[in-house]
């Protein structure tokens, strides 16, 4: 007797979320705050406008967002869960922990920040991009920033497990 096998989805590779982020960053000078979300039924993608000015903010946003799609239910058990978002970074001098949030920093680097949690092994991938602009502020280029050989780095994001825990909690 022959048993019909389910055949699971693979999962959207974070390199190549990774890929398609950065064509959109220089297509457009910018990239909204999007979430590529994968459950085990069906992916989603939301994008968030009007992403919170403080981390806290930011926080509760996605969170509440974690909360709102799962009590949806139509994702089924979360697999996946990628960021995508602009955002602000300091760089320490000589060596040294920057002293100043990125936020009140003159010297800040504007980033774009792509990060990655896949829960089946419980692994968090992060990049990070320098964005380039020109003097009117055009985008001209991006800049790797990942300070690994792989160009990937292992990593812990806040606001991804702030959306997993939301996700969670909502299908209990």
């Amino acid at each position: 007797m022959d048993q019909e096998r389910v055949k699971i989805p693979q999962l959207i590779p974070f390199e190549e979320v990774v890929r398609i982020a950065k064509e959109t960053v220089l297509r457009d000078g910018y990239h909204l705050p999007t979430l590529v979300v994968e459950g085990s039924r069906e992916p989603a993608i939301l994008q968030i406008a009007g992403l919170a000015n403080t981390h806290e903010g930011r926080v509760v946003q996605l969170y509440s967002a974690g909360v709102e799609l799962g009590l949806g239910g139509q994702l089924g058990r979360l697999r996946q869960v990628i960021l995508v978002t602009e955002g602000w970074m300091s760089m320490g001098q000589d060596g040294q922990e920057p002293v100043l949030p990125p936020s009140l920093d003159p010297n800040r680097k504007e980033v774009l920040i792509i990060a990655g949690h896949n829960l089946t092994l419980d692994q968090t991938q992060m990049v990070l991009f320098g964005m380039v602009r020109n003097k009117r502020q055009k985008l001209i280029g991006l800049t790797d920033l990942t300070r690994s050989n792989t160009g990937v780095q292992e990593g812990e994001s806040l606001l991804l497990q702030a959306f997993i825990q939301g996700y969670q909690r909502s299908r209990k």
